[in-house]
């Protein structure tokens, strides 16, 4: 009977054991499961940030392509930009030069033109001396002849 009792008991134990093992056991269901389910949700983020890497990937190579098309046409830009100063810079250069030897013709023309000028006053002071000294002896004469006529 003590050996009966022992083997009820020891039924009992096996019995407490299972019940404790059936807990652990679904304990670590629940445990696997939450860790499944954790672990799935990660690798969906992890799958959506491989993909938002690869669009901002494109992004940036886009961004990086049209900064070089750009940094490109800027210098292409530039370039121009400095050529026309430079041709503008020779133009200007050509017409100082055409301006100073303008201003040196108008210079010469107005020197010659005053010099031709007083040889054209000249002339005429003395033409008008001789017409007065003309006219003084006809008038002298014609005054004379009127005298001895009368």
């Amino acid at each position: 009977e003590a050996m009966i009792d022992k083997l009820k008991e020891s039924k009992q134990q096996a019995q407490v054991d299972k019940a404790e093992l059936e807990k652990v056991h679904l304990h670590n269901e629940d445990t696997i499961s939450n860790l499944t389910s954790r672990i799935n949700s990660q690798i969906e983020v992890s799958e959506q940030q491989k993909l938002q890497h690869a669009e901002l990937s494109r992004e940036y190579d886009n961004i990086k392509q049209t900064n070089e098309q750009l940094s490109s046409q800027l210098e292409v830009a530039s370039q121009a930009q400095t050529n026309h100063v430079k041709e503008l810079e020779d133009k200007l250069a050509v017409g100082e030069v055409e301006m100073a030897r303008m201003k040196q013709n108008h210079e010469d023309t107005n020197n010659a033109c005053g010099s031709q000028i007083e040889q054209v006053r000249s002339e005429q002071q003395k033409i008008i001396a001789k017409i007065k000294e003309d006219c003084g002896e006809s008038f002298k004469e014609k005054t004379r002849e009127l005298e001895d006529a009368s």
